[in-house]
């Protein structure tokens, strides 16, 4: 117990428990289409990126406003296109992701309300090292 409540004390004084200032992640420009009011399903894109010297891995977003948030990745070969589920996605050392239409995304499933041109919906995504980073996302026509 006193272990535990010394460690806490340095992580606060230090300002290094796993959050994402200390780590390098950020993510940034996240944005979802519209969705018809009878949809309760939506993509979001963003650009991740570690300016730390270490990689690190997205295993899991949440969100207040998703049942269930996956990863998914769209490839498309020989004319054919298809989408699969990703358990995880590395971030290099000093790289940048862009999540994006065609690409890898975050699938919202079971949204709370339909997704409205300018509506924020708010996502953290967690990653192996510990850390977690706030996704704003706003609906947006593009």
């Amino acid at each position: 117990m006193r272990r535990d409540a010394a460690f806490l004390a340095a992580c606060l004084v230090a300002g290094s428990c796993g959050s994402a200032a200390s780590s390098g992640l950020a993510a940034h420009d996240g944005w979802s289409r519209p969705t018809p009011p009878i949809t309760n399903v939506g993509a979001i894109y963003f650009t991740l990126t570690n300016d730390s010297g270490e990689g690190d891995t997205l295993v899991a977003a949440r969100s207040d406003d998703c049942a269930e948030i996956e990863m998914h990745e769209t490839m498309s070969t020989d004319g054919v296109t298809t989408m699969a589920a990703r358990s995880e996605v590395a971030v290099g050392a000093g790289s940048s992701i862009v999540f994006e239409p065609n690409g890898l995304h975050l699938m919202c499933l079971g949204l709370a309300k339909p997704v409205v041109d300018g509506a924020e919906i708010m996502v953290e995504l967690d990653f192996i090292s510990g850390a977690v980073v706030e996704l704003s996302v706003v609906g947006d026509d593009r």
